[in-house]
């Protein structure tokens, strides 16, 4: 093994500690040993599909313990793991696996209709998942491999500031760093339960997954969110680490607000500011919250705060990674706002098709904040303008796009407004050329975009405000937007 290297984790977890709990899932318990037979299964299965190194191995799935084997399976024989969201539709599914050259993807009953017609016309192999609970029943013990720490290990799919979903890639390395600093800020123990009630196909729940085999912790896994299975994950089965967006938390309050046991211990809430009513009901409940600050392009957290610490926004960075602010070319000094960059080994080296980002390391987030003199990051917001709408980005550009395909729509804007319960929700205005009911256009959308990237209102305009160049002036646009919802603008 060389120095850039390091072992099959899976495989070296089910050799030391192979009767130690790796998954449940809905009162189904899997040891690291049976979590490793899977994962062999699955490798051999792509194997006799003549998948090898460098190939990528798409997955339209929700959370349940094949994807978990497909991630850690399929990216042996050096392949590429791509999750894609199970509510997406088929022109997004569609592109995205024409993004990463998939050569097979996973599907199940759910979705197994999207998958036929996104892949209709591509040469690209169709998989039942339960396929892998067949292969299991002959699987043989594969060859121990060596990973690259340099390897493309992941493809997750995130937005950019084309509007187009880009597909990052995260090495071995970016992992491996990532789940090293998180622990050194959390710390570890033998009895840690972590509950992962997000998709798979985020890097916040991605990251559950390969965390935990590293450190030898059993995560319980849902298939979706639901609050009061996520309460009695806490409550019954005695879950010690949580990762949420603050509406899945407080959604878990309006549920139920009795003090949780003090077997919790972590709550990190990412995915957006957290509002200060929220933290005043987490106190009063003996609810542990660290915020976080992360991306898809770190490998998750890049700051959070310390437990049992007073740290202010979303705390100080995690050990290996670098936060500056950039102002105008400059360092900002203390308190002063600019834009967040991240440097360090958690940093992807880039997006797929697209060149590695710049020797200096230094990635440019996008998001707006400043260091406090503590050294905590405070984050303001996108400096661009990607809405996350309840931990989910969605870009203004693939709403446009798909309303100004319909022929009675000849512009569309949309924007995030304020919203309590979800962060932003998206609102369009769109200029008319012919008849058309929001319920036409609402029908629309949903047959191009998943549901929570469908305006929540659409607003008819003769026309929008304009540059000189004849370009819609997006901020007085954006004004109009919040006007017209009845809110605030801030």
């Amino acid at each position: 093994m060389t120095t850039t290297a390091i072992p099959d984790p899976l495989r070296r977890r089910a050799r030391t500690h192979g009767d130690d709990v790796a998954l449940e899932f809905e009162g189904d318990v899997l040891t690291f040993a049976e979590l490793d037979r899977r994962a062999t299964a699955c490798d051999q299965l792509l194997r006799q599909r003549g998948l090898g190194s460098g190939d990528a191995v798409a997955t339209l799935l929700h959370n349940r313990p094949e994807l978990v084997a497909i991630a850690h399976g399929g990216p042996r024989g050096g392949r590429r793991f791509a999750p894609l969201g199970a509510r997406l539709t088929a022109p997004e599914v569609a592109a995205m696996l024409k993004t990463c050259a998939a050569k097979v993807v996973f599907c199940e009953a759910a979705t197994r209709d999207v998958v036929v017609e996104a892949t209709r016309g591509l040469a690209m192999d169709c998989i039942d998942v339960d396929e892998i609970a067949t292969a299991n029943e002959i699987a043989a013990e594969s060859e121990d491999r060596d990973f690259d720490l340099h390897d493309t290990h992941t493809i997750v799919f995130t937005s950019g500031t084309s509007g187009a979903p880009k597909g990052v890639r995260l090495t071995w390395g970016n992992h491996l760093y990532s789940a090293m600093a998180s622990a050194l800020n959390l710390g570890l123990d033998a009895g840690d339960r972590w509950l992962c009630c997000l998709p798979l196909n985020h890097v916040g729940g991605l990251s559950i997954l390969m965390r935990s085999v590293l450190y030898g912790n059993a995560v319980e896994l849902h298939r979706r969110f639901a609050p009061g299975d996520a309460n009695a994950a806490i409550r019954a089965r005695r879950t010690t680490i949580v990762s949420v967006v603050a509406n899945m938390l407080q959604r878990m309050l309006d549920d139920d607000e009795r003090p949780y046991p003090e077997c919790l211990r972590a709550v990190l809430v990412g995915g957006g500011p957290v509002p200060a009513m929220l933290l005043e009901r987490c106190r009063a409940a003996g609810v542990p919250v660290l915020h976080t600050y992360g991306l898809t392009e770190t490998a998750s957290q890049v700051a959070t705060a310390r437990p049992g610490r007073d740290d202010a926004g979303v705390g100080p960075p995690l050990l290996f990674a670098d936060i500056r602010i950039d102002n105008g070319g400059d360092d900002a000094g203390v308190g002063i706002a600019g834009d967040i960059e991240v440097r360090g080994p958690t940093v992807s080296p880039g997006y797929v098709g697209e060149p590695d980002h710049p020797a200096s390391g230094w990635l440019r987030t996008r998001d707006r904040g400043w260091l406090d003199e503590r050294g905590c990051l405070h984050v303001l917001g996108r400096a661009d303008e990607t809405i996350v709408c309840g931990g989910e980005n969605v870009h203004p550009a693939e709403i446009e796009r798909v309303l100004e395909s319909h022929p009675a729509v000849a512009e569309a804007f949309a924007a995030g407004v304020p919203d309590q319960d979800w962060g932003a929700v998206i609102h369009a205005a769109v200029r008319l050329t012919g008849e058309v009911s929001p319920a036409e256009l609402e029908t629309h959308c949903r047959a191009h975009l998943a549901g929570f990237k469908v305006p929540r209102r659409l607003l008819p305009v003769d026309d929008f405000p304009r540059t000189a160049a004849g370009k819609i002036a997006r901020r007085e646009a954006r004004e109009l937007l919040y006007t017209a919802s009845n809110r605030d603008v801030r």
